[in-house]
Parts: C-alpha cells; structure tokens; sequence
C-alpha cells in the first residue's frame, strides 16, 4: 500500500509542475501584451509630443520617468540584481553593429 501511496504523490507533484508551467505561460503572454501595448501608447505620446518638443528632450524624459520603474520591478524579483545573467547575448547586437559601421 505504501507503495500506491508514493506514485499518487509523484503523479501529484508532475500535475503540479505542468500547472506551475501553464502559469509562466500565461504569465509570458501577459507581459510580452501588455509590453507591446506600452510601447504603443508611447508611440502615440512621443508623436503628439514632438510638435511642441524636440525629441531628445522627450526621450531624456521618458528615461527618466521609466528608470525608477525598472528599478523597483528589479528590485521586487527577489535577487536584487540589476546585471544580465547571459552578458554575451546582451553585448552580441552591439559588437555586430559596430561591425557593419568599421
């Protein structure tokens, strides 16, 4: 009987890893939505902006405005850590850039 006992608990805990999968999922399809979504109504902010402004000023604004943001959204995750965990993959775009320019 223990034996019965301990595969219920293992299919239990696979049912609970696909539900825990299913939840990044849907927490995936949020962010990149409601990302795509910000970065539309800004589009229409820095185009009804820049008849009166020039456009480094609204860039240096948004800037400002979207820093504290992404630095409480960091410092909410838990580990504190402002720097990327693969430094290749951020640094690669830039390297081939500066590539095509040289």
């Amino acid at each position: 009987m223990a034996y019965v006992g301990h595969v219920g608990a293992e299919a239990s805990t696979r049912a609970n890893g696909k539900r825990a999968g299913m939840k990044r999922s849907v927490l995936g399809m949020l962010s990149v939505a409601a990302g795509v979504s910000i970065f539309s109504v800004q589009d229409v902010i820095v185009k009804g902006l820049s008849a009166t402004f020039p456009v480094h000023e609204i860039v240096v604004l948004r800037s400002v405005v979207a820093l504290p943001v992404l630095l409480v959204l960091t410092l909410q995750n838990g580990t504190g850590r402002v720097a990327p965990t693969r430094l290749g993959l951020h640094a690669s775009p830039w390297f081939l850039a500066l590539r095509r320019v040289f």
